[in-house]
């Protein structure tokens, strides 16, 4: 980051390096499923453009930072990558991956914590439908048994309940 102080023909300025490379300029790294819509990547080089180019202020929140947000609006964005487009490479180049689909998170794609094994998962790759209000089990085995466990001994209650 760059900061310019106030001159006397121009306010003061904050220069960012960010960038949302162009996929023709950057490794098969980049441009996957799971880099969210609003992600922009650290980078050390510097473009520059003219004044009416910019179309106004913007955000740049650590992914942390962006997911905690109560709402997220036009200039909301967050980096979580650093990016070398003379090398190619980001860092971290390593990624930890989530769900049956083994794919990295991405805030645009809701995730839902397994109530038995407490791992995430896609909503869309297990099934889960939070406005359904249902408890969230992931599809292994063990954690299928939990949920049935779990159910009969609802059921056993509620009729005890009854009596």
């Amino acid at each position: 980051m760059q900061r310019f102080p106030p001159s006397a023909n121009s306010a003061s300025l904050t220069i960012l390096n960010l960038t949302s490379p162009p996929p023709s300029e950057i490794s098969s790294f980049a441009n996957q499923a799971w880099h969210g819509e609003r992600e922009l990547f650290d980078s050390h080089v510097t473009d520059w453009n003219y004044l009416g180019c910019v179309q106004g202020k913007c955000r740049v929140h650590t992914l942390e930072e962006y997911e905690a947000l109560d709402s997220i609006t036009q200039a909301d964005f967050y980096q979580r990558f650093r990016y070398d487009p003379t090398s190619g490479h980001f860092d971290p180049d390593i990624v930890p991956v989530y769900c049956i689909c083994e794919v990295p998170h991405n805030p645009d794609r809701d995730m839902v914590l397994c109530e038995h094994c407490k791992d995430w998962f896609h909503c869309d790759c297990v099934s889960f439908y939070p406005e359904r209000n249902e408890e969230s089990f992931c599809p292994q085995v063990d954690c299928q048994e939990a949920k049935t466990a779990r159910a009969k001994k609802a059921r056993a209650g509620a009729k005890l309940a009854k009596r």
